[in-house]
């Protein structure tokens, strides 16, 4: 377990054992997988900050992208500008090519619709997501900076020589508005960010200009700084400058300054997450750093990578060409348990247990929390149901002899689990006979040491034994497909 500034993340054998677990899941029962799975998050180390959850194999290509994006069921999206094409890559299937005739050099994913432009030339082309069809394209006269995903469609950000022209224009290619900005000279690489209502644009003397769609003019914010990244969430703005400092705007001015402690460069990845939350990355120095409130975390990358890429609110996929693959990690963050209790009802039969659960990021998975009961090597679990700010499940005990303990356990969307002991009962023929000792202090989550006094040795070596099984044939399949394509 590595453990800086914060964070804490997997090394690489934790990651190897969550994929050899994944692809095994799918070859099994439903069954078997589901006590599997039970054991395997019970074993899973405590995470919060970046957490590595996948590892995808690159796609063929001779080439480095020029630009990916991630849509929501994982497809990949790569602007490829040799091919003069976009390349939608579904991992395990293949990647596939979309011809548009010019250069792509940039991706702005929207409501089922992907944009693909050529930055400095005029040609934009909307592609639809669900079918890969191009639905609109455009070879009107000007430069194109950027396209800007907000509400309604996409705002098309092109220079002339005289002005800066925003056009919004809806995802089947209609205009919807346009604002032309004559008195201000913008940065033209990387110098726009936008979401919701607001286009949010850089200038060449360290300011911002703020616009609202569907009205003209601008709101300038003196800032006077040498920013390096924009990143735009919900209508607000993360800006960035090369002297590590990130200043929050949303359209009532400053919200927050923030002093990083750290020299970022231009074309460092930088996400604005919910909550006034920033991710930015570090190319060179393979760095993530991770704002939330005044305060910062930041931890040395496990991989190098030349483009990074958000999928939803909180996946980052990190490619490198150079070693062939593509890393995904999650900076969700993990789930609070507390006031948790245990309480035996009717004849001692069952075990109604109660817990508080708050998650920062509000992305708890679908069937959870969950009371997890363990009786020697039976796991049994129950979904608990809210009512009033409290989960609550009754759990029935066990036939059987021993110590009968009783679980709590929260898991977000992004693999972060919380656990903690909540009570411990001597039961006899499926019902209690005696309270057990109490739980320590309860802690979030929790080390596969900490459960050893309830998981069997021979359980333990049959699980390593089922991984180390899976581990051969996923290396073996990799070996086999790698001399296929050499021949």
């Amino acid at each position: 377990m590595l453990v800086s500034g914060g964070f804490k993340s997997w090394g690489p054998a934790d990651l190897v054992r969550f994929i050899m677990v994944e692809r095994l899941f799918f070859g099994m029962s439903r069954q078997a997988a589901s006590a599997l799975l039970i054991l395997s998050l019970l074993l899973i180390v405590e995470a919060g900050g970046i957490r590595y959850t996948g590892l995808i194999e690159y796609p063929p290509l001779d080439f480095t992208p020029a630009d990916a994006v991630v849509d929501g069921f994982g497809r990949i999206w790569f602007a490829l500008p040799p091919e003069r094409a976009v390349g939608l890559y579904t991992p395990d299937v293949g990647l596939n090519l979309i011809n548009l005739g010019f250069e792509v050099s940039g991706l702005a994913l929207g409501d089922n619709v992907l944009a693909a432009y050529s930055v400095g030339e005029s040609d934009v082309a909307f592609i639809e997501l669900s079918s890969g069809r191009v639905v609109w394209q455009s070879e009107e006269a000007g430069q194109v900076d950027a396209v800007l995903p907000v509400d309604g469609g996409f705002v098309l950000v092109k220079s002339f020589p005289t002005m800066t022209l925003l056009t919004h224009v809806s995802p089947a290619g209609e205009v919807l508005w346009e604002n032309r900005i004559v008195d201000r000279e913008l940065v033209r690489h990387r110098g726009a960010a936008g979401s919701g209502r607001f286009v949010w644009l850089r200038t060449v003397d360290g300011n911002i200009l703020m616009v609202e769609l569907g009205r003209e003019g601008y709101k300038e914010f003196r800032l006077g700084r040498d920013f390096v990244a924009l990143a735009s969430r919900e209508g607000k703005l993360w800006a960035v400058d090369s002297d590590g400092e990130a200043t929050r705007l949303s359209i009532r001015g400053v919200e927050a300054k923030v002093r990083i402690g750290f020299s970022f460069r231009l074309g460092d990845p930088a996400f604005a997450l919910p909550g006034d939350r920033l991710v930015i990355l570090s190319r060179v120095d393979r760095v993530i750093f991770d704002v939330v409130g005044g305060q910062v975390s930041r931890e040395h990358l496990q991989s190098s990578f030349t483009l990074a890429a958000l999928k939803g609110a909180y996946e980052v996929y990190l490619f490198d060409p150079e070693e062939r693959s593509i890393l995904v990690a999650t900076v969700s963050r993990q789930p609070v348990l507390s006031d948790a209790s245990a309480t035996p009802v009717g004849d001692g039969d069952r075990v109604r247990v109660t817990v508080r659960v708050s998650d920062p990021d509000g992305d708890l998975a679908e069937g959870y929390p969950r009371v997890l009961g363990v009786l020697g090597t039976e796991v049994s679990s129950q979904e608990m149901s809210l009512s009033g700010g409290v989960y609550s499940a009754e759990l029935a005990v066990p036939r059987g002899e021993g110590v009968f303990r009783v679980y709590v356990q929260a898991l977000d969307s992004g693999g972060n689990e919380a656990r903690i002991e909540v009570a411990s009962y001597q039961v006899s023929g499926g019902s209690i006979a005696s309270e057990g000792s109490a739980p320590t202090t309860p802690t979030q989550g929790g080390t596969p040491s900490d459960l050893s006094a309830f998981l069997p040795v021979a359980v333990e070596l049959a699980f390593f034994a089922v991984l180390v099984t899976a581990l051969t044939v996923f290396w073996l399949s990799r070996s086999r497909r790698g001399r296929r394509r050499r021949r």
